[in-house]
């Protein structure tokens, strides 16, 4: 009778595949050993890039002092006759179907939208509007907004991601000096751009104190920034 160890070494050869007797080399389970991560520098790069506006809309909303209902279109004449005066043409003057009943109302919003302006064409009419505010009764500018149009706005895209790209590198450039690596070929890059509207980048700028965006010249109401963020993974060697 064969010693039990002589049995336990007989079944252990036994489970063993052929090639492995042959070579004599023990067999493992099959679990792949875990993946090296990438070495790399991951850093972010941003940019603005302004572009002359190819139109621009202006939004005035009105209100009345205690919700008294005294706007129609007669009382509100004033302030449209300011924004064909800065250049508006009237057919762009869009009001709203309130307006056009004979029931006063209480809040209103004019839009007037205007192609190809220009920084004077915008100093002229923020005078001229304001000027007409003045001398209407009983009514208050509750908030004005311009939006900035860029149509056609690929180019300007691709602009501004090349200066985003050129500032990741810069960073990405300066790390590798201090840690004494290279830069080698790019790993990864994620793009985080705000979307375009029917091809067209889009800017709104709101008018008065303590407000997001608002300008600080007339040129401002006349440009669209075009922004481009990305994060981009640099091999490091």
């Amino acid at each position: 009778m064969r010693p039990i160890s002589s049995m336990l070494a007989l079944c252990a050869a036994l489970a063993l595949p052929a090639s492995a007797l042959a070579q004599g080399i023990p067999v493992r389970s099959g679990i792949a050993p875990p993946s090296t991560p990438a070495r790399g520098i991951t850093v972010t790069g941003s940019a603005t890039t302004n572009i002359p506006a190819t139109k621009v809309q202006i939004m005035l909303m009105f209100s009345t002092r205690n919700g008294a209902l005294t706007l129609n279109a007669m009382a509100l004449q004033p302030v449209i006759d300011a924004l064909v005066a800065s250049g508006v043409p009237r057919d762009a003057v869009q009001l709203p179907l309130s307006l056009g009943s004979p029931a006063n109302v209480n809040n209103v919003t004019i839009t007037g939208t205007v192609e190809h302006p220009t920084a004077a064409m915008v100093r002229d009419g923020i005078q001229r509007v304001g000027a007409a505010i003045a001398t209407l009764n009983n009514t208050v500018l509750s908030s004005a907004n311009v939006r900035a149009i860029a149509e056609n706005c690929s180019a300007g895209q691709d602009a501004a991601h090349a200066r985003a790209i050129a500032d990741a590198r810069a960073k990405a450039t300066s790390i590798a000096a201090q840690l004494g690596v290279k830069l080698g070929p790019v790993i990864a890059v994620n793009a985080f751009d705000p979307p375009l509207q029917n091809g067209a980048c889009v800017w709104q700028y709101y008018v008065g104190a303590n407000m997001p965006n608002a300008p600080t010249g007339a040129q401002e109401f006349v440009s669209v920034p075009v922004l481009s963020n990305v994060q981009i993974t640099f091999g490091i060697k």
